[in-house]
């Protein structure tokens, strides 16, 4: 079990540097699972779920949200949001959120840095934000889209008024729990995530909106990616209206596997691992990556064709060698020195077997195409299947597009 789990982080180190290394120079927001397990091994514990899925659950107490304890700034990436938390640097500005009914809230990671990855309501005066599932995937020509159809119950929002929008103790301005459904209801969804010069940009609530609706003018500071050995705690400037944010070097990526310590889950999570899709790099259209994965079904179905072409062969090979050998075996029966009635026996009698050969080849032929026609059948199956499988996902996402 433990040599299974360090094979499967390399593969995640292995994965994460050949992407990386594939990257265009633009790309300034970026991270790395080896930085992240050692910066928030500290604070929590990481896990490991049904199928596979990594994720790090904090060290906090039953009431904790994330997106809580902190406050919004707004910057030439949208609104950011500066957490005055530890492993706030990480959790808030890279990977998603899932709130599990018997783990509580998990941190799934990702390695596209963003200002802020949130889902937002607002109304003319109220704003309302909760973190973006691990459904949601990013890319740069569509923004955000969904691999699952879902979303956060109300009791997981938090709403303010516009005024209060920027307060530093944010938390001391939400709208409590027992009017949130109300809060929802009222308010419109939004999820604007945009790519420009290099870095994600939230289009969610403009500075101009803002401004109109809480009376509030604020100010717009820069963000200033710099390089780092590792996490280190963004530095707000307000006199230089500058926000440090601290980015991986791409040669920290990896670290030592005999370090690492991930817990197994003791039961199954509510999480769809099948359907994360976060860590691809999905860097162009949803189409493209549809695209992708449909030619990686068709080439596991096309090996698993040929696997059971060969089998099938090798099944009709072992039946011809059978019969060669019952053919030379039937053959040295025939003796030429017998006289012409002692040889007319084995005559009949060879006759006799090939007629059993023939019935038995046919038998054996018969069997092999009535094979071959079930395994062409299982295969349209397969494939049927697969488009059908294709034809829905393309669907939800064209819905999650038109919402």
């Amino acid at each position: 079990m433990k040599s299974g789990k360090f094979f499967f982080i390399a593969i995640i180190f292995a994965i994460t540097t050949t992407v990386f290394a594939a990257q265009p120079a633009a790309y300034h927001g970026r991270g790395s699972f080896g930085v992240f397990y050692t910066h928030l091994n500290s604070y929590g514990s990481w896990m490991q779920m049904n199928d596979g899925l990594v994720v790090w659950r904090p060290r906090v107490n039953h009431r904790w949200t994330p997106y809580t304890y902190g406050n919004w700034i707004w910057t030439d990436c949208g609104w950011y949001w500066n957490s005055d938390e530890a492993f706030g640097d990480v959790v808030y500005h890279y990977g998603r959120w899932y709130y599990d009914d018997y783990y509580g809230w998990m941190w799934v990671p990702d390695y596209e840095w963003g200002p802020a990855w949130v889902d937002w309501r607002y109304d003319d005066d109220y704003i309302g934000w909760t973190p973006l599932p691990p459904y949601a995937n990013f890319s740069i020509n569509i923004g955000i889209s969904f691999s699952e159809s879902f979303s956060f119950g109300y009791n997981r929002w938090h709403f303010v008024r516009y005024g209060d929008f920027c307060h530093p103790q944010i938390g001391r301005y939400f709208v409590p729990a027992r009017e949130k459904a109300r809060f929802f209801d009222r308010t419109r969804n939004e999820h604007n995530y945009g790519y420009e010069n290099g870095r994600v940009i939230n289009r969610n609530i403009s500075r101009n909106m803002f401004e109109t609706r809480s009376k509030i003018r604020v100010t717009e500071n820069r963000i200033n990616f710099r390089d780092s050995e590792g996490i280190d705690r963004s530095q707000v400037r307000g006199g230089e209206r500058r926000i440090d944010v601290a980015i991986p070097r791409a040669n920290t990526t990896r670290v030592d596997i005999n370090t690492i310590s991930i817990e197994r889950g003791d039961r199954a999570s509510s999480i769809r691992a099948d359907r994360v899709q976060m860590g691809e790099r999905v860097r162009n259209s949803n189409a493209a990556s549809q695209t992708d994965r449909n030619n990686a079904t068709i080439q596991r179905n096309n090996q698993n064709s040929g696997e059971r072409q060969n089998s099938n062969n090798s099944t009709i090979q072992r039946n011809n060698q059978n019969e060669g050998q019952r053919q030379g075996s039937n053959n040295t029966n025939v003796n030429p020195g017998r006289n012409k009635e002692s040889q007319s026996a084995p005559s009949v009698n060879t006759n006799r077997n090939n007629g059993e050969r023939n019935t038995e080849r046919e038998i054996r032929r018969s069997e092999n195409r009535q094979n071959s026609e079930k395994i062409n059948r299982s295969e349209n199956r397969e494939k049927r299947e697969t488009q059908r499988q294709n034809r829905e996902e393309n669907n939800r996402e064209s819905r999650s597009r038109t919402r």
